[in-house]
């Protein structure tokens, strides 16, 4: 449809070669994509949108650079081609050239994704105009990593966008701690209400940034971050990954990961992605207060909030786990668990919420055993003697809480292993039990 369109074809290799003229690069960039990559983007795809369309979808993804090129933009192109085929969420047409941008052709689009582009795509007014009135007319722009490291001769952009890049102090081979800013928000959802580790490229950001106009989703979790790294220019410690934005009519989505390859078979990264593309386009309808103008009470209301979900959320994956299952939730549990060891009211209701799946006469063996592992975390529930006993009675999980109590100088909980004892029918349970009471004299 358009004279310099880029298609990656997926096959056992995929050799994608890309002008020089386009790039700004001497000679031709060769890009390679494995079948075993590919097989991994399709594993980590979301399963289906988030919203349903309300119509058919189209998103452009514009792949041109006219500054540094990316390697990972053939491997994000076909990621996103991808997660619009299997979700239904949009169907998306890969484009280098300038002309889509003309009115006529950028009408039929919902949305445009800037894929790593990088310096000035186009000088022309006319498009430039197109662009603007594209988006705040109502439709959607999502930003791709170097997105923000565009156009910084067109101030409109960088205001649409929300900023412009000002380096990376961390690596590409740096691996940080990303923070949940709005843990609730819709677009977050991905990410369970918890922060995760990340191995990517991560910017810092200059004016027109601000919280005053950007609803910032996700930062650099600077407590749990190497701080010592040079470049970094920022002072105050405010380093956005990711953000949503209104824009006139229309809606902006920017994320700054996707430097590395592997980001692209990252499953809660896809569905950050499509979640931002759904409210890009429409679909999914979220808050986009700038969070200058939220208060704390809300931020953290947001926080408690998703963290009550995603911990019911687990505790059900748990409860229908057996060996062998996606154990995606036990690592979350376990995460949670080390995050609210001195935090009462969190470590409780974890407590309780593990000793409902032991109870549960329907869970495995393998989800009880791990929930009593888990248990063992929160030791003050286990000094409960109704809470340990029937744990300790039990065959298949009475040597797990035993080692752990047996070690454990309170008194009651020799009260709990007498207790435990007397309801033992189990022989080698005893057995287990009066060896425990020896051991603690």
């Amino acid at each position: 449809m358009f004279s310099a369109t880029t298609r990656i074809v997926a096959a056992a290799a995929v050799f994608v070669a890309v002008a020089a003229a386009g790039l700004g690069l001497p000679g031709a960039i060769a890009q390679e994509i494995s079948q075993e990559q590919l097989d991994r983007v399709a594993a980590a795809l979301p399963e289906a949108p988030t919203a349903q369309p309300a119509q058919a979808r189209k998103l452009l993804i514009f792949t041109l650079c006219q500054g540094f090129y990316h390697d990972a933009i053939p491997i994000g192109t076909k990621a996103f081609e991808m997660m619009g085929e299997k979700t239904g969420a949009y169907e998306a047409v890969v484009s280098d050239d300038i002309e889509v941008f003309a009115p006529d052709a950028l009408a039929q689009f919902d949305a445009v994704c800037f894929m790593n582009t990088t310096g000035t795509l186009f000088e022309r007014a006319d498009l430039r105009e197109s662009l603007m009135a594209f988006v705040k007319g109502g439709k959607g722009v999502v930003g791709v990593h170097a997105a923000t490291d565009c156009f910084y001769d067109w101030a409109e952009f960088g205001e649409m966008m929300g900023g412009y890049f000002d380096g990376h102090p961390w690596s590409a081979a740096d691996t940080v701690h990303v923070k949940l800013d709005d843990a609730a928000h819709p677009l977050n959802r991905a990410f369970d209400g918890m922060g995760f580790a990340v191995t990517d490229e991560i910017y810092q950001f200059r004016e027109p940034y601000s919280r005053e106009t950007l609803r910032v989703l996700a930062s650099l979790d600077t407590a749990k971050t190497d701080m010592t790294k040079d470049g970094i220019k920022r002072t105050d410690g405010d380093f956005a990954i990711s953000w949503c934005r209104a824009f006139g009519e229309g809606r902006v989505f920017y994320c700054s990961l996707g430097h590395n390859w592997e980001i692209f078979w990252n499953p809660q990264v896809l569905q950050h992605y499509l979640d931002g593309i759904q409210f890009a386009m429409g679909d999914l309808a979220v808050d986009t207060t700038p969070s200058a103008q939220l208060s704390a009470e809300a931020v953290e209301q947001s926080q408690a909030e998703a963290t009550a979900r995603a911990l019911e959320d687990w505790l059900a994956a748990l409860a229908a786990y057996d060996y062998g299952d996606n154990d995606a939730a036990l690592h979350a549990l376990a995460d949670y668990g080390a995050a609210v060891i001195r935090k009462p009211a969190e470590r409780e209701a974890l407590a309780t919420g593990l000793a409902a799946v032991i109870g549960r006469e329907d869970a495995s063996d393998a989800a009880r055993l791990f929930a009593a592992k888990q248990l063992l975390e929160v030791c003050p529930a286990l000094t409960q003697p109704g809470t340990a006993a029937p744990l300790l009675a039990d065959p298949d999980l009475s040597e797990t809480v035993r080692y752990a109590l047996e070690r454990n100088e309170d008194p009651v909980v020799g009260r709990v292993l007498m207790r435990a004892l007397r309801s033992a029918n189990d022989p080698m349970v005893r057995v287990g039990l009066i060896h425990a009471l020896g051991h603690r004299r």
